[in-house]
């Protein structure tokens, strides 16, 4: 959940076999779908799909100046779907996410009893 209006990235390293990923978002101005609608599980539902294999890195940075990613008070969805075309799918993957320092975070904190 992005409720502090933050920038942030999404990284998919990549440890063994394919898959592909899918963004999306649901917002409180949202209020026609409800919030399991918003789980993305293709192209057509998603804000943001990449596909690769063993050793490549996914990523994906959500900034404020990126009206199509980014929302306001919303709600995140990622779905990794592994894509091996062998008898057993399987893939090996880590998945992170990590804000991004933003001009809003330039302020430095101001606490009682210290000087800014």
């Amino acid at each position: 959940m992005n409720w502090g209006h933050r920038d942030f990235k999404v990284s998919i390293d990549i440890i063994g076999g394919n898959l592909t990923a899918h963004l999306n978002a649901y917002s409180d101005r949202n209020f026609i779908n409800n919030a399991y609608m918003a789980i993305p599980i293709n192209a057509n539902n998603s804000r943001w799909t990449d596909a690769g294999s063993t050793a490549q890195k996914l990523e994906v940075r959500i900034t404020k100046d990126d009206q199509t990613l980014f929302c306001y008070y919303c709600i995140y969805y990622l779905t990794i779907k592994s894509t091996n075309a062998t008898a057993v799918p399987r893939s090996q993957y880590r998945a992170s996410w990590s804000y991004l320092p933003d001009g809003g975070e330039e302020v430095p904190l101001i606490t009682l009893g210290n000087t800014a």
